[in-house]
This record gives C-alpha cells, sequence and structure tokens, in this order.
C-alpha cells in the first residue's frame, strides 16, 4: 500500500482489531466522544491513525487522573 493510500476499517473490522464493540462505535457517533471517523455515503469508516490516536489521548496513570479526566 503506497503512503497516500490510507486503510479504512469498518466499524466491524475495529471491533475484530481494536475490541470497541460496534454498537459503543454507534453511540459514539451519536453523542461524541470517541475516535474521528469518516462518513462515505452511508458507509462509516475508520482510519487506524485516527484508532491510535483516540486510544493513546485516553490514557492515565492512575485512577485519580482518570476521575479527573471523566469530569
Amino acid at each position: 500500500m503506497s503512503t497516500t493510500q490510507k486503510r479504512l476499517l469498518t466499524p466491524k473490522e475495529v471491533e475484530e482489531q481494536y475490541g470497541f464493540p460496534v454498537r459503543l462505535l454507534e453511540r459514539w457517533r451519536m453523542v461524541g466522544g470517541g475516535p474521528q471517523y469518516i462518513k462515505a455515503g452511508r458507509r462509516r469508516l475508520y482510519t487506524p491513525e485516527d484508532l491510535e490516536a483516540y486510544i493513546d489521548s485516553r490514557r492515565v496513570s492512575n485512577t485519580a487522573e482518570a476521575k479527573q479526566r471523566a469530569l
């Protein structure tokens, strides 16, 4: 795959590769708070880079930090 091509993942592929259930991805798209996605017609697609950025943004060192972030 060339550097100009991006691998786009369906919600099912995201579930299989990253463990985020399809229903959770749907909820995040409705209310916000999840990874960025691409809307292509009726399809919703994710890039591995956006998923990795989301995962990295949720990293915490301890429960106090996690509680603070949730506020």
